[in-house]
């Protein structure tokens, strides 16, 4: 598998932070311990594609940074 960056420099960002806020929304007011893993794993998920640059559902769809 190729790991070629796939993600643009602002997604990144954008990424990092929204992945950042989600986990921790989730950890302080999540009602149940579901609901918190949930939103903890989603946003690890998004801050680490955002750290990372490639994005593995970005690859399947072959999306390329212009």
């Amino acid at each position: 598998m190729n790991f070629k960056k796939n993600v643009p420099s602002f997604e990144r960002v954008c990424r990092v932070f929204i992945g950042t806020c989600i986990a921790c929304l989730g950890f302080l007011f999540a009602p149940t311990n579901l609901v918190m893993w949930i939103a903890i794993a989603v946003g690890c998920v998004l801050a680490c594609t955002g750290v990372t640059g490639f994005c593995l559902m970005c690859f399947i769809a072959k999306r390329k940074i212009d």
